[in-house]
């Protein structure tokens, strides 16, 4: 035996050997039949495939040797003479040992890094599994649970070295396992998904309504090695069903009463005024010279009273009849509904020698019969709501923008203050007496609500003494009716 020598390279040497993955693996038979090649070719006793590590020799094959291993500074050597044919086919066999041992190489990086691969995956897995929010158990062909997540803990309690082994019949009860949870658990047991519902009493978390899946989990061979129990809680879920079946009985019944209401209006409220109108009118046209001046006062009260009463019904019955209303949407021609508007205010028009003007205006997408009604309501204000002294002049305007189609209704009547701008919506308000201005304080509660009806909104901009303009806001491409 002699001490072998230190090469030169000895760093980038014992890099690349670490490199390759090979030390302390076990034997392969390539390596092996390498060994035998070579004791073959020289004819000796002895033959080593030898890694030099830093510290020792280790053999990827050997015969003629019983240690795996030997110290660094002890080297094997014989006396053999080889013709050049021995030789050369040593140099083949040397060439071929170094691809192996690069084709070894490249196979441990890639077992090594499809292993951590597959580790990482059932990490992430298992961190889902036991991170996640539904109940989850892992239950094998004996009813046994192999696995739960922390969820499962935080329902039923207890550790998981408490709970893993235990049977299903003992952690849920022997009563509630054989007529409810082992029927269904067999049928996943023999490839089938199972889903159920049922009320379970959790120890940690009380009386719960849950959604059970039960999914069946096969093995590397195909074989069904056990099932996943998912319990979904969907007790607020039912909690928030029955509310909602408890809200839409109470509308229900607001329904009824709504629709009671507007028969009130539009009978029984309506017969008593239609005949006080009538008759006064009768008296009017028939007895009023035979009436004292006196009398012909109050009978002019009577009959101005009952024809706002009229009027008031009238405006009322248009108001609550409108969340009854389904919501016809489609492009309506401005140009041409102001032009009907315009027919129907011509006696206005007339009286207060009023005008209303409207360009040819880009369509809008509303329902026509509601967006007729809110129009003419704007427009009859701005002809009502006039200076004295000025004849009414009323615009309508349409403009697109930030996705919604605005409408314009301007006046240069007598304008509002900034600090009754907001009120003038809400129901029956009035900012002047009928004495002056005749109304029934419904008409802007009207128009904002076909507004909402729209998805949009109606907003005021006004200056006192100079006019106002009202915005109709509606969504370009509205998607549903809004019941607000």
């Amino acid at each position: 035996m002699q001490t072998p020598s230190i090469p030169a390279n000895e760093p980038q040497r014992l890099a690349r050997l670490n490199g390759l993955g090979i030390l302390d693996t076990l034997p392969q038979k390539a390596f092996d039949d390498f060994s035998a090649l070579a004791q073959m070719i020289c004819g000796t006793p002895v033959a080593l495939a030898t890694l030099i590590d830093q510290n020792r020799q280790w053999f990827t094959s050997r015969i003629g040797v019983e240690t795996q291993e030997a110290p660094r500074d002890v080297a094997f050597r014989a006396q053999a003479t080889l013709d050049a044919d021995q030789l050369d086919a040593l140099h083949r066999l040397t060439s071929l040992v170094n691809n192996l041992l690069e084709h070894e190489s490249v196979r441990i990086e890639e077992a090594t890094r499809a292993s951590e691969a597959l580790q990482l995956r059932h990490e992430e897995l298992t961190a889902m599994a036991i991170a996640g929010l539904d109940v989850q158990v892992y239950i094998d062909h004996n009813y046994l649970i192999q696995h739960v997540n922390d969820t499962f803990l935080a329902y039923w309690g207890g550790t998981r070295e408490q709970v893993i082994g235990r049977s299903m019949a003992e952690q849920v009860g022997e009563d509630a396992f054989r007529n409810i949870i082992q029927p269904q658990l067999d049928r996943a047991l023999s490839g089938e998904t199972v889903s159920y519902t049922r009320k379970t009493d959790f120890p940690a978390r009380g009386t719960r309504h849950v959604e059970v899946a039960l999914l069946p989990v096969r093995n590397a061979r195909g074989d069904i090695a056990g099932a996943v129990m998912r319990a979904q809680d969907v007790q607020e879920t039912r909690a928030r069903e029955a509310q909602l079946q408890q809200t839409v009985a109470l509308l229900e019944k607001r329904t009824m009463e709504q629709e009671r209401f507007i028969h009130i209006i539009s009978h029984d409220l309506r017969e008593p005024i239609n005949t006080v109108n009538n008759f006064t009118s009768l008296l009017v046209s028939d007895h009023q010279q035979e009436l004292s001046p006196a009398a012909q006062r109050y009978l002019s009260f009577v009959q101005s009273g009952g024809q706002r009463m009229s009027l008031l019904l009238d405006d009322l019955l248009h108001f609550v009849r409108l969340d009854s209303r389904t919501v016809q949407l489609g492009p309506v021609e401005v140009s041409r509904l102001i032009q009907h508007i315009e027919s129907d205010l011509g006696p206005v028009l007339i009286r207060t020698d009023g005008r209303l003007e409207c360009h040819p205006q880009p369509q809008v997408v509303a329902d026509e019969a509601l967006l007729r009604i809110a129009l003419k309501n704007l427009a009859s204000n701005g002809l009502k709501f006039s200076r004295r002294g000025v004849p009414p002049v009323v615009r309508i305007s349409v403009e697109v923008a930030d996705g919604d189609h605005r409408i314009h209704v301007s006046d240069n009547g007598i304008g509002i203050a900034e600090d009754h701008q907001h009120d003038i919506f809400d129901l029956f308000k009035r900012l002047h007496t009928r004495k002056h201005y005749e109304g029934s304080g419904l008409g802007l509660s009207i128009c904002r609500r076909i507004a909402q009806l729209h998805g949009g909104h109606l907003s005021v901009k006004s200056v006192p003494g100079e006019g106002s303009r009202f915005t109709l806001h509606l969504p370009a491409t509205p998607a549903v009716p809004h019941l607000e």
